[in-house]
Formats: structure tokens, sequence, C-alpha cells
């Protein structure tokens, strides 16, 4: 109560100073000084029990809610949107009316960031607009793929069954990227523990192991010579402006470079074709590609509007030239089949003016991509009329290959990092030992 009074004080003190001194420039209030003035707010307003005490109450709790969202920026992970999407599609299975779901939703989820969204529903659902009307508000965040499917269950009244749908294909990509990222974040940690460990000995070890061989005056081998380079090199303040110079400068064109059209698309070939990472990175993109697809048109989604959205999902150049040609194709008359299988088979004439050469790079970059089992499934899902179960079939399939391959990766890396370390420390040991046993040699004779 003391600390509220302190800070009570403090700020009429810096109300008073802005209006003897209004020239100077406007004070922000701190963190701890707006929330403790909407405490004292809220206190003085509970004591009451008058209509507009209460509104107002209400309108306190939502500037409280706003200023806990502003300073602390907390974020909505995959796992948290398909907690609370889960969640909510249970609610409207049982029957339960939308705003009472969006009550209990605001009550039970722990994310401020998503507290604000679902408060902001109620009042656009309470006013009589729709719930992908208040998410387009929040378009950057939630994706075009998770707004475009609740407006599809809005507009087909499948709103339950579109959220089951989506919570499963969001739990299903968190999993997948989480499996993803512990794969790529192992082989990193064990490099960066290797270069720092070469630094501490190139920085504090070798140089009094070199300083005592260079005073003994021997004939030193070329490897120990080359070593003792790099190691005055790394003591000289040149080395550090190297070093950062090269850190800086690649951030910075690898920032710029990847901003450019063209220089995504390079990024993105390069990401793809890396040893051991590149395929998991591209069966990651495939499943996507796949799941997303499958799971926007078995809402009722129409095949353009769901390739539109995949793309933005996907954000990959090289997927989205395949996306792109996709939708023009499609809108000229062609099915996935014609695309995915037709054309790239070849049941379609190469000297007729249906390829050219836009369709032939297309077509060469679907055949690196996806394997003939995908070609041929997307043509039977054509044929049969079921092409969104088709998909979700392969896309089960990839995912089950993708995670075998995940959890053997370790197996693979494990050797490759050991070599790598075992090597370095070999060279040092050979740099330091071949001196010394000559030496030892040319005292025992």
């Amino acid at each position: 109560m003391e600390k509220d009074n302190k800070i009570e004080q403090n700020i009429k003190s810096r109300f008073a100073k802005k209006e003897e001194k209004q020239e100077k420039k406007e004070e922000k209030l701190s963190k701890e000084e707006i929330i403790s003035l909407i405490n004292i707010a809220k206190e003085s307003l509970k004591k009451s029990n008058t209509k507009d005490s209460k509104k107002q109450l209400d309108d306190i709790k939502k500037v409280e809610l706003a200023t806990k969202a502003k300073f602390f920026k907390q974020k909505i992970s995959l796992k948290d949107l398909s907690m609370f999407v889960s969640q909510w599609g249970i609610m409207m299975e049982a029957g339960l009316d939308l705003k009472k779901a969006l009550f209990i939703l605001f009550t039970q989820t722990e994310n401020i960031r998503l507290k604000q969204i679902v408060d902001h529903i109620y009042v656009v659902v309470s006013g009589g607009g729709t719930i992908s009307k208040a998410l387009r508000d929040y378009e950057k965040e939630l994706g075009n793929y998770f707004i475009g499917i609740i407006e599809a269950g809005e507009k087909s009244g499948l709103l339950a069954e579109n959220l089951k749908q989506l919570a499963n294909s969001l739990e299903r990509q968190a999993k997948i990227q989480a499996k993803v990222k512990s794969a790529l974040t192992y082989p990193i940690m064990v490099i960066t523990f290797a270069v720092l460990l070469a630094f501490g000995i190139f920085q504090f070890v070798l140089p009094n192991i070199f300083s005592v061989l260079k005073d003994m005056n021997i004939n030193l081998p070329i490897i120990t010579v080359i070593l003792m380079g790099i190691t005055d090199f790394m003591r000289t303040p040149y080395f550090y402006i190297l070093f950062l110079g090269t850190i800086i400068g690649g951030y910075l064109f690898y920032n710029n470079f990847s901003k450019t059209k063209r220089g995504k698309e390079v990024l993105d070939i390069i990401k793809m074709k890396l040893p051991i990472f590149g395929p998991i990175i591209k069966s990651y993109l495939v499943v996507n590609f796949f799941n997303t697809l499958s799971s926007l048109l078995a809402t009722g989604t129409p095949m353009l509007k769901a390739l539109e959205i995949t793309k933005q999902v996907i954000d990959n150049s090289i997927f989205n030239r395949i996306i792109d040609y996709s939708i023009i194709k499609i809108s000229e008359g062609k099915t996935l089949s014609d695309i995915f299988f037709k054309f790239v088979k070849g049941q379609y004439n190469p000297n007729t003016t249906i390829l050219n050469e836009e369709d032939k790079l297309i077509i060469s970059i679907i055949r690196d991509l996806f394997d003939p089992m995908a070609r041929q499934m997307i043509s039977i899902g054509d044929e049969t009329g079921k092409i969104e179960e088709v998909l979700k079939k392969y896309a089960d399939f990839t995912e089950e290959q993708l995670n075998r391959t995940v959890e053997s990766i370790s197996s693979v890396i494990e050797p490759l990092m050991i070599v790598f370390i075992g090597g370095f420390v070999a060279v040092i040991l050979l740099a330091v030992m071949v001196p010394l046993y000559s030496v030892i040699g040319a005292g025992e004779q």
C-alpha cells in the first residue's frame, strides 16, 4: 500500500511539473506507474455499484489488458493457438452458444494476446459482425489459412467441424516444426561449442606452448608454422576487426539479399540443396503444401482461393512459382492432374503451343520436388473427385517419412561431429607433439 502511495505521489508531482513547464517534452510513464494507476481506479470503482461504474470498470479492464500486451509483447505460438482452437471447437460441437464459448475462452486463455483477440471477436459478433471479419484485424498474426478455414465454416454452417480440423492441422504443424527445429538445433549447438573451444585454445593454450617451441630454436614442421601464424594473427586487433566485420557484413548482406525476389529464390534453393538438412526442409515444405491444401479443400474452399492461401502459408519462392503457375492453368480450365501428372508425364505434346518455356521450367521444378507417387495420387484424386482425401493421405505418408528421417538424423550427424572435432584435436596434437618428439629424439642421441 505504501508503495502504491509513493508511486501515486510521484505521478502527481510529474503532472504538476508538466503544467508548470509545458514547453518540455512529454515524459512517458513507466509500466509500474501505469499499472498502479489502473489498480487505483479499479479499487475506487469496485466500491460503488452503479451501472456507470461497472461500465467504466469493464473499460479499465480492457485498458489493463492492452497495457500488459503492449509491455510484455506476448507472441502466439502454434501450440497455444492449436489448444485455443481445440477448446473452441469442443464447446461449439457441444452446442454451446458462441458468445458463451467466447466468454469461457477469454477466462481460460492465459496468452494475453489471445485474450485481446477473443475480446475483439466478442465485441464484433455482439455488434452483428462475423468472426472472420473480427479476425481480419489480426491477419498478420493469425494468417490467411487460419482465417480462411473459419470463414469457410461460417459460410457453410460447419464452424465446429472446421475448428476441429483446424486444431488438428495446427497441432500437427507444431509437432513437425518442433521436430525439424530440434534436428537443426543439435548440429548448430555442437558447431558453436567447437568454434568457442577452438577460439579458447588459440587464444589461451597454444600461445604458451608455441612460445616454448620458439625458444628451442628447432626446425618446426609446416603444420606447426601455420598454426603459429594463425595464433599470432588471432591475438592482434586486426583479427577482431575482420571477425566482427565479417559477422556484421554477412548479416547485412543476408538481410538485404533475402528481401529481394532473386535473393530469396537463391536462398530457398540453397536451403533445399543442403546436405543432410536439404531433404528435411524439402519434405517439410511438401507436407505443409499438401496438408494445407487438403485442409482448405475439405472445408469447401474453392481450389483457386485454396491455392492462394497455401502460397501465403508456405512462403517459399520455389513453391510459390508452382502455385502461381497452377492458379493460371486452373483459371484456363486445367486441373491439378494436368499440371502435376499429365504435363510432367508428357501426355501433352511438347511441340504444341501448350508447353512454352515457362511450362517446361515449372515442370522440371515439379519433377524435382514431387516424386512419381505424389503426382500419381494427384491424378487419382482428380479422377475420383476426392482430391482433398488423396492429398491428406499423401501428406500423412510424407509426414511419417519425415519423422523417421528426423529421428535418424542424429545417427548421421553424431559421427560427422566426432570426426570434425577429432580431426581438429589431431591437427593441434600433431603441431605440438611432432616438434617435442624431435627434441626428445635429438636429446637421446
